[in-house]
């Protein structure tokens, strides 16, 4: 949970934007938001931090299934249930709570990441199509998030 804390707070801070309508690269230290063209699925992202990288995406209306409540991340937080982490290394990580609005905190800073198109950032990308978003680290980790169904791989 603390990586997501640090998130929040590059993205709020830094208030720098992946733009473009084409293929997309962060630059060092950056951060901010893109969207699938449907608007449905956000993301917020983050590079030169510790860790190196990380992206969080999600469905504001919740993921299907949804994630599970509980556990000691909950204690003093939130439940959100509609978020996926990935850092630059491991295993992507389903967000079940949370402090902060995380992707969805800076609408009108949102940048569309049009169908076909990847955004990239230091060992990390994502790749929008119809049918969902798949994001994929350094490691071959990654998820797939659409309004449908999602999954860890």
């Amino acid at each position: 949970m603390r990586s997501l804390v640090c998130l929040a707070a590059l993205a709020l801070t830094a208030g720098l934007l992946a733009g473009g309508a084409g293929a997309t690269r962060a630059s060092t230290d950056a951060s901010g938001f893109f969207k699938t063209p449907s608007g449905k699925i956000v993301c917020q992202w983050a590079s030169g931090g510790s860790p190196a990288a990380l992206v969080e995406c999600g469905v504001e209306t919740g993921l299907k299934p949804p994630i599970p409540k509980g556990g000691a991340a909950c204690l003093h937080l939130d439940y959100v249930g509609n978020r996926v982490s990935l850092s630059v290394t491991g295993r992507a990580q389903p967000v079940p709570c949370a402090g902060d609005a995380g992707p969805f905190a800076a609408p009108a800073k949102t940048v569309y990441l049009h169908y076909g198109k990847t955004w990239s950032a230091r060992g990390l990308s994502c790749t929008a199509a119809t049918k969902g978003l798949t994001c994929r680290n350094r490691d071959g980790h990654g998820f797939f998030i659409s309004l449908r169904g999602w999954s860890v791989f």
